[in-house]
């Protein structure tokens, strides 16, 4: 399990773009990276949530990096794109990379919110449902 600090995460898409954890935290205040699934019921759920945090919320340095597991088996190449929800990356490869560093201990969705050094700002179920929109209010 992620502990005081960001484990780096790496990928490179399909276009040549490499994205990376540290440089979307560099980038920013604050960083939530999230492992999720759209098969997923709780990610499903939290969706619309998250959806509006982030509108509410990006113009104050807050980005998502979220890394989404798909239900092909053979997805690898690495859709890349900023969305209307941050930062989505559509890998299995990717997402078993983050599993493999502890990210996925948390289950689905598994949520982390870094600051722009890098240091671990709260995870779990602090940052879900309505508690996102809270933990964020009172970092602004």
């Amino acid at each position: 399990m992620i502990r005081d600090s960001f484990k780096e995460i790496v990928v490179d898409c399909v276009k040549g773009e490499r994205i990376t954890l540290s440089k979307i935290m560099n980038d920013n205040e604050y960083t939530l990276f999230e492992l999720s699934a759209p098969w997923n019921e709780a990610c499903k759920n939290e969706f619309p949530h998250l959806k509006q945090c982030y509108s509410k919320y990006s113009a104050l340095g807050l980005e998502y990096f979220i890394i989404s597991m798909e239900t092909r088996v053979d997805l690898g190449a690495k859709d890349c794109q900023k969305s209307d929800v941050g930062i989505h990356i559509k890998c299995n490869k990717a997402f078993k990379k983050a599993i493999e560093l502890g990210y996925g201990s948390l289950g689905l969705p598994s949520r982390f919110l870094f600051n722009k050094k890098g240091g671990l700002i709260a995870s779990g179920v602090e940052l879900s449902g309505y508690k996102l929109d809270e933990f964020l209010q009172s970092l602004v």
